[in-house]
């Protein structure tokens, strides 16, 4: 039976700071919250404790959809995985070579929480305006970590000089 990859669309704006340029040198994408620890083997229930131990003064609803983010990021990228890196001018396409990781080396930059990737296309950033509709959504949608549609992105793997 094939493995069946998942496509995920992560900001990388770890604390509102656009890394994508620093993220596609060293081959990751990465999720800020360095004052929590590594979470690797972390269901949610240990990433909420964690976060609600380390970020005391959100909401609980914002909290929520923050620990769902991180959640996602840790726990559901695998090898494989296509990731979409949304920047103000495009995206640029990835694949996830090695899951979630904590860096501590990382960790006063702001990002510890990585996950390895080697970027497409040289790293080329398709520019918002010659994407499929679906892909030019994302361009508005402010959840940091979420699942993609497999079609739109195929379509530009298949046809990376195409415009729609």
């Amino acid at each position: 039976m094939a493995t069946l990859f998942k496509e995920w669309v992560v900001r990388v704006k770890p604390d509102g700071v656009d890394r994508s340029e620093e993220f596609l040198k060293y081959g990751i994408v990465a999720i800020g919250w360095p004052k929590m620890g590594a979470l690797t083997g972390c269901g949610r229930g240990k990433i909420q404790a964690e976060f609600d131990q380390h970020y005391p003064n959100y909401s609980r609803r914002s909290a929520g959809q923050h620990v769902g983010n991180i959640d996602r990021f840790v726990n559901c990228i695998k090898v494989g995985d296509i990731v979409i890196v949304p920047k103000s001018s495009g995206i640029r396409l990835a694949t996830a070579t090695k899951e979630y990781y904590y860096d501590v080396a990382r960790k006063s930059r702001g990002y510890p929480h990585c996950i390895k990737v080697r970027y497409g296309f040289g790293g080329h950033i398709f520019p918002w305006g010659k994407l499929p509709p679906k892909l030019q959504s994302y361009q508005t949608v402010p959840q940091p970590v979420f699942q993609n549609d497999y079609a739109a992105v195929k379509q530009v793997i298949n046809n990376p000089d195409q415009h729609w």
